[in-house]
C-alpha cells in the first residue's frame, strides 16, 4: 500500500473515530447522572463503551486511573497501524504521553506511590530507593525523559524533544508545521494549567479541544490528523476519568461517598 493510500485509509478511520466522540450535550447528559451505576451504564450507551467495560462501581480509584491509561495506549497503537511504518516510532513515543506524570513523580520525588507496584506498565520502577529508581529509568523506554530530567530538563520538555526526533527526517514543512502547532497547544495548555490552578481547567480543556479540533479538521491526510485525533481522544478519556473518580469518592454533590 502506497503512504498516500495508506493516508487516504488514515484519514478515513478517523473521521469515523472523531465522530464517535461525544458531543457537548451528550456529556452534559451523562454529567447530570449522580450515582456511579447509572453514569457507567450511560457511557456504556455510546461509543465510549470499550473504554469502561472493564470497569464496575466496585473498581477502585487505581483500577479506574490503569484502565484509562491503558485504553489511551491501546488508542494509539490503533491508530499507529493505519500509518506508515515510519511512523511508527513517533506512535510509540506519543504512547507514553499518558505516563508523563508517573515518570515526573518517580524522577523527582522520593516517596513512591503504593499504587506504582500494582501498575504492570509502571512496576519495574517501582523501587524504594530513588538511585535505583533513576537508574531503573534510564535504561527503560523512557530512558529519554531520565536523561532529560539528568541535564535539568522538565520531563514534558525531553518528552517534547524526544517526539521531535522521531518524526521522519525527510518531513517536509507543510507536514511538519501542524505537528508543531500541535506541541504549542500542549505547551500552553500545561502553562495555563501550572499558573491557573484547578479553577481553570474545564476552560482550559474546552479551549484545547476546540483548538485541536480545528487542527483536525484543517490538516486532512496527514500524520498530524493521526496524533491530533488521539489528543482529543486524550481529553475525552480524562473528563470521563474525573467524572468516575468524582462519582466514585464523593457523588454527585461533592459529599464523601459512604
Amino acid at each position: 500500500m502506497s503512504e498516500i493510500v495508506r493516508h487516504a485509509y488514515a484519514q478515513a478511520r478517523l473521521q469515523a473515530r472523531y465522530g464517535g466522540l461525544p458531543e457537548p450535550s451528550e456529556w452534559r447528559r451523562l454529567e447530570a447522572t449522580g450515582n456511579l451505576t447509572h453514569f457507567l451504564n450511560s457511557v456504556r450507551t455510546t461509543p465510549m463503551k470499550p473504554w469502561v467495560v472493564n470497569l464496575s462501581p466496585q473498581s477502585d480509584v487505581h483500577a479506574i486511573e490503569q484502565t484509562l491509561r491503558r485504553m489511551f495506549r491501546e488508542q494509539v497503537r490503533q491508530v499507529a497501524d493505519w500509518y506508515p511504518a515510519a511512523w511508527l516510532p513517533a506512535f510509540a513515543w506519543f504512547e507514553r504521553l499518558v505516563d508523563l506524570p508517573a515518570i515526573a513523580h518517580l524522577l523527582e520525588r522520593s516517596d513512591l506511590p503504593h499504587w506504582v507496584r500494582e501498575d504492570p506498565v509502571l512496576q519495574p520502577y517501582a523501587l524504594d530507593l530513588l538511585p535505583l529508581r533513576l537508574q531503573a529509568l534510564s535504561s527503560s523506554p523512557y530512558a529519554p525523559i531520565a536523561a532529560g530530567h539528568a541535564q535539568g530538563k522538565k520531563p514534558w520538555e525531553a518528552w517534547a524533544e524526544e517526539w521531535r526526533r522521531r518524526w521522519p527526517a525527510d518531513l517536509s514543512p507543510a507536514r511538519r508545521e501542524p505537528l508543531g502547532r500541535l506541541l504549542e497547544l500542549f505547551a500552553r495548555q500545561r502553562t495555563v494549567l501550572l499558573e491557573g490552578g484547578l479553577a481553570d481547567s474545564r476552560v482550559a480543556r474546552d479551549r484545547l479541544a476546540a483548538d485541536l479540533t480545528r487542527l483536525f479538521r484543517h490538516h486532512t491526510h496527514q500524520p498530524a490528523t493521526g496524533f491530533t485525533y488521539l489528543a482529543l481522544a486524550g481529553i475525552h478519556l480524562e473528563r470521563l476519568r474525573g467524572n468516575l473518580l468524582r462519582l466514585h469518592l464523593f457523588g454527585r454533590n461533592g459529599e464523601a461517598a459512604a
